[in-house]
């Protein structure tokens, strides 16, 4: 999930060094990248790199956004134009397409879609599960450290 801010002058959620050159190629990540809430349009706008709404969802997927989240079915009007009007190619939306479909094929939710609500609960906050989830933050935290700029507070 990108984030809110801008990298170099770029908003995260439509900055092609870090999503395409670094996650993507150089790191070789193969899952898909979606936005946080709003990130899409609303970081866009508000960070004056995008006139409106549709230039800042074609900014964000042809520099390597694949799902633009939003919180109400309705913004999709926002974000349509550039999917029709040929902002963002065709080669570009079935990338991001099969990346997403990849991902649900490997999690087999095209299997079995639905969990089983008796045992969700031995899954969802297991403390196991907190503690890897810590450490994975923690990791994350300490590379992009070393990777984009010092920060100044500690690691616990």
């Amino acid at each position: 999930m990108t984030s809110y801010n801008s990298l170099d002058g770029s908003p995260c959620t439509a900055n092609d060094w870090l999503l395409n050159q670094i996650l993507k190629e150089e790191w070789g990540f193969k899952g898909f990248v979606i936005s946080d809430a709003g990130a899409t349009g609303g970081a866009n706008v508000l960070h004056f790199t995008a006139k409106d709404y549709p230039e800042s969802t074609a900014n964000s997927v042809n520099n390597g956004l694949d799902v633009i989240f939003q919180t109400s079915y309705d913004h999709y009007k926002l974000f349509s134009p550039p999917f029709y009007d040929g902002r963002i190619d065709q080669q570009t939306i079935d990338k991001a397409v099969s990346r997403v479909l990849t991902m649900k094929f490997e999690l087999g939710l095209f299997d079995n879609p639905y969990i089983d609500t008796k045992t969700a609960g031995e899954w969802n906050g297991h403390s196991t599960h907190r503690q890897l989830a810590k450490k994975a933050a923690q990791n994350q935290l300490c590379f992009l450290k070393m990777r984009i700029k010092p920060c100044h507070f500690p690691i616990q």
